[in-house]
């Protein structure tokens, strides 16, 4: 058995800790990276629809107009891989990108991205 450094009981004597029960001071580590590989996606929770009105009125209506208009073209973008459709995916790809830009200007994080 050790003293602990500097803790005293009321009397004044010094605490004594057992080996088998002394905590160590070397770094935790990081809670979520014990965490099992299976977890590391977030779930996805349901919006309420009242908070998703409160949101959408907040943002112009251009801007929610190019958004649906970009997942829209995002989605034709994928269908057109064959090369026989290689002309109506640059059109859905240049659309893509007049949507991107109206979105770009009020927050860049509104970027949709299409499978280019």
């Amino acid at each position: 058995m050790r003293a602990a450094a500097g803790l005293l009981h009321r009397d004044g004597r010094p605490f004594e800790i057992h080996p088998s029960t002394a905590i160590t001071c070397e770094r935790e580590e990081d809670p979520v990276s014990r965490v099992s590989p299976m977890h590391h996606q977030l779930v996805p929770v349901p919006i309420p629809d009242a908070v998703a009105t409160l949101i959408g009125r907040q943002i112009p209506e251009h801007v929610l107009a190019a958004e649906a208009e970009a997942i829209n073209l995002a989605y034709n973008v994928t269908l057109c891989r064959a090369p026989q459709y290689r002309e109506a995916r640059e059109y859905a790809l240049a659309d893509l990108a007049r949507a991107n830009k109206t979105l770009a200007q009020y927050d860049p994080r509104l970027i949709v991205r299409g499978a280019a």
